[in-house]
C-alpha cells in the first residue's frame, strides 16, 4: 500500500497489479517471481510524493486458496 501526497502514482512493472486506488493511496499486488520488492518500491519514490508504504504478506485464506488451486490445474 502507498499512501501519496501528490498525483496517482503509475507503476508499469512485471508482476504488479493494481487491486484499488483512491485519491492519496493504491494497493498493488507484487509477484516477487517476476519482481523484487526492492525495485517496486524505488519505482514508487521515483515518482515523488511518497509519504508512507506498507508491506504485507496475503492474507493465510488467499495462500491456502492459490495451493489448492494450483493443485487442482496440475492434475
Amino acid at each position: 500500500t502507498l499512501l501519496f501526497n501528490g498525483a496517482q502514482i503509475v507503476l508499469d512493472l512485471p508482476g504488479v497489479t493494481r487491486r484499488a486506488s483512491d485519491a492519496h493511496a493504491v494497493v498493488l499486488d507484487v509477484d516477487t517471481r517476476l519482481v523484487r520488492v526492492e525495485q517496486v518500491i524505488t519505482a514508487a519514490l521515483a515518482h515523488g510524493g511518497v509519504e508512507d508504504i506498507t508491506i504485507e504478506d496475503p492474507p493465510m485464506e488467499e495462500v491456502i486458496h492459490d495451493i489448492y488451486a494450483s493443485a487442482v490445474t496440475t492434475q
